[in-house]
């Protein structure tokens, strides 16, 4: 009994100790993991804030040149439609190529040409030199490309490449479109702080100074990656050939396209007209003395980087709104007994409204007309 005793005393007395040994092993397991996780928490941390501020100041950059450019052209007494068509033309030509291109050289390669492009621009602007102005607008309309092709495939092609989750990408995503839209409304005010002290340049001054932080931190901070793995060698004519069967090759892909080009087509239209029509509504405000008024400057012009700003922020607003209104609306005529799925019914619903809305606006117009 005694040694049986003794022998259920100590088999009860191990078990803890092998317990205490799995408990241990687990809980270094976990301290394992936790330390992973913090390090690849601190590793995204990083690689997120590296690249916010380089989208932040390319950003900042890209607005400041939108609000005073008419005006600086306007001052030179070249003429302005023929600088800003010569903008549009070149980057219509060198869009097909942008892409295969920048995946061929590489992307980080692609953002450092892309600033210092940008910063010899900017410093050809502030000069009134007719050949400088028409080279700034054809190297413009190439950098415009480059904006919006580079720095993002980068970001999804590096992130990856880090073995960061698709969830964490849709973090960065997000972060950049709202970062993109304070930068606006930021680059409005800086820039009518700029031309307040500086002139019509000075918007362009601060360009240069927010695409050098741009320079400086992707030449020291970034990696370069490609577009794809593969070994295989393409020529710009391949890429081309290859994008004109996709596109011939489906319809919806062709439609998009269009779509896509006629929107474009009268969002510059509205870029091009915004400051000369603001400047022609301003020359009409009689003087009654008063020493401020919205919307002008002290000079009793429009505040071009104010309504610049106000611009933006419509916008982002209007991002904000619209998801919002969307199913409001969809609520309220599913509510009517309207079925919304049918495509006739859509036309029948909006053509009204279309045509009320465009009534307004052209007896607006034709008010405005002086009586000859």
């Amino acid at each position: 009994m005694k040694k049986q005793q003794s022998s259920d005393e100590s088999t009860i007395s191990t078990v803890p100790m092998n317990e205490l040994s799995f408990n241990s092993n687990f809980s270094c397991n976990e301290d394992l993991d936790s330390l992973e996780l913090n390090h690849s928490n601190r590793k995204f941390a990083w690689f997120r804030r590296n690249y916010l501020i380089v989208h932040i100041a390319i950003m900042l950059a890209d607005g400041l040149q939108g609000t005073h450019l008419y005006v600086l052209y306007e001052g030179y007494n070249f003429n302005v439609a023929t600088l800003y068509a010569t903008g549009f033309a070149a980057g219509a030509l060198a869009s097909p190529f942008m892409g295969p291109l920048v995946d061929r050289i590489g992307r980080r390669k692609s953002a450092i040409y892309y600033c210092l492009l940008e910063i010899m621009i900017n410093l050809l602007e502030q000069y009134e030199c007719l050949t400088g102005l028409i080279l700034a607008r054809i190297v413009g309309g190439i950098t415009t490309n480059l904006l919006f092709t580079v720095f993002e495939s980068w970001l999804v092609t590096e992130h990856r490449k880090k073995g960061f989750s698709e969830e964490k990408l849709e973090i960065i995503m997000r972060d950049s479109v709202i970062s993109s839209n304070i930068s606006a409304i930021a680059s409005g005010y800086l820039a009518h702080q700029l031309a307040h002290y500086l002139g019509a340049v000075g918007p362009f001054e601060g360009a240069v100074f927010f695409t050098f932080i741009a320079l400086v931190l992707v030449t020291s901070q970034w990696t370069e990656n490609y577009g794809s793995d593969s070994t295989e060698i393409k020529t710009v004519g391949k890429y081309m050939k290859e994008a004109f069967s996709t596109i011939s090759g489906d319809r919806n892909i062709m439609k998009i396209g269009l779509i896509q080009g006629l929107s474009e087509g009268c969002l510059m239209t509205f870029v091009f007209l915004w400051s000369p029509a603001l400047s022609q509504f301003a020359s009409k405000i009689p003087d009654n003395g008063t020493t401020y008024m919205l919307g002008l400057d002290t000079n009793k012009e429009p505040a071009y980087g104010l309504i610049f700003g106000g611009f933006m922020a419509c916008g982002a607003l209007g991002g904000f709104l619209k998801p919002r209104l969307r199913t409001a609306l969809h609520r309220f005529l599913s509510s009517s007994g309207l079925n919304l799925g049918n495509p006739l019914m859509k036309v029948q619903v909006l053509r009204p409204v279309q045509s009320h809305l465009s009534l307004i606006m052209a007896k607006a117009a034709l008010a405005r007309i002086p009586n000859q």
